[in-house]
């Protein structure tokens, strides 16, 4: 049985975390309403140069580069 490193399985799952930001949030707005907000909604999106950031990973990589060089992997 093959054992995979914990930077792997870091890194499998950053790479699936990209594909799945692809394609529910980036070029999409979302208007999220609640009672609580001060203002009753906010309207969101999500850009490319965001998802180094949600990681929290460190990179040398532009935060844009770094998304696609992820969506690239497999």
């Amino acid at each position: 049985m093959v054992k995979i490193s914990f930077e792997e399985k870091v890194l499998q799952k950053i790479i699936l975390g990209a594909k799945i930001y692809q394609e529910y949030f980036v070029e999409k707005e979302y208007l999220i309403v609640a009672d609580k907000f001060k203002n009753r909604h906010y309207e969101i999106d999500a850009k490319e140069s965001n998802f180094l950031h949600l990681t929290g990973v460190k990179s040398k990589l532009r935060p844009v580069d770094f998304f696609l060089k992820q969506l690239t992997k497999s």
